[in-house]
């Protein structure tokens, strides 16, 4: 997403781009009537306007898209909590909950149909080389070579341009897993983002369109271990005593999917005519993506 948004806003400014991409991707339509992805992003009223410049968020299916207009916040410990309401901002939201693959398709799209965007895929670097200050040359797997005023690298956590620039991180482990999965609650979610604050990590669910949630379960490893491999019952009661049972009973809506969480950052973004963005510059905690 990161990089798709960078080369249409820079072709829209009348520069030449290229895109590198390992995997394809298909620009066929999307299932609007299908289960939703377990991967969604909290699209910020910013992004939107961002998004909506490039045309992408008027190109995204509206009845897949589910604006919360409130958060709530507690504590595992004690009675504290912090709620936000954007009718008190005068705002029509807080922001949005979108499947990652909505505004990927919206974006390929939008960047094949952009003349002065020419895709190579799949395909990546295999070497690069600064050849004075102005220009950067990069050698494809296909044999390609290709030279360019700017190479921007948007190839995520593990980025291997970072590594070919030379632009070292720092990395770290937070010693837990995210578990994400869709969820089906016995009251409605009301347009609220929630999130608790556990002693093993934070817990978020997220509104969808169709009515379930998307959650975010950040838990330590032995917990999470436990919780992915539990049968759908067991499960779905030790989340329920873990949100309280906010929103009444739960039942899993299909399967469920945990990944490791570290973090990492670079403290140079910028290395003569290679510059990081997106994840490939630094990595968080998905408790920030609220």
């Amino acid at each position: 997403m990161v990089g798709a948004c960078c080369a249409l806003a820079m072709a829209r400014h009348g520069y030449s781009v290229a895109i590198i991409e390992p995997t394809e991707i298909s620009a066929n339509a999307l299932n609007d009537d299908g289960d939703y992805d377990l991967r969604v992003s909290a699209i910020s009223p910013v992004s939107q306007r961002f998004l909506s410049e490039l045309g992408i968020w008027q190109a995204l299916n509206a009845n897949r898209v589910c604006k919360y207009e409130k958060m709530f916040v507690w504590h595992e410990h004690g009675q504290a909590g912090i709620d936000f309401d954007s009718a008190e901002m005068a705002q029509a939201s807080l922001g949005a909950i979108v499947e990652n693959r909505q505004i990927v398709h919206a974006l390929r799209l939008a960047c094949e149909q952009q003349a002065n965007i020419q895709w190579f895929s799949p395909d990546h670097i295999v070497a690069l080389t600064e050849n004075s200050e102005q220009t950067v040359c990069v050698q494809l797997s296909s044999d390609i070579e290709l030279t360019s005023g700017l190479l921007i690298a948007a190839d995520g956590r593990g980025s291997a341009t970072r590594g070919l620039a030379g632009l070292p991180s720092t990395v770290g482990d937070y010693r837990q897993k995210a578990i994400v999965a869709n969820i089906d609650t016995e009251l409605p979610h009301r347009h609220t983002a929630w999130q608790r604050f556990l002693s093993t990590g934070p817990l978020a669910f997220l509104p969808l369109a169709n009515g379930q949630c998307s959650i975010v379960w950040s838990c330590d490893n032995a917990l999470a271990d436990r919780l992915i491999n539990a049968g759908d019952a067991q499960f779905c009661q030790q989340l329920g005593d873990a949100f309280e049972f906010k929103l009444g009973d739960l039942r899993s809506a299909g399967v469920r999917q945990s990944f490791p969480l570290g973090w990492h950052y670079c403290e140079h973004w910028l290395k003569n005519r290679v510059l990081l963005i997106g994840d490939a510059a630094h990595g968080v905690h998905p408790l920030a993506g609220q």
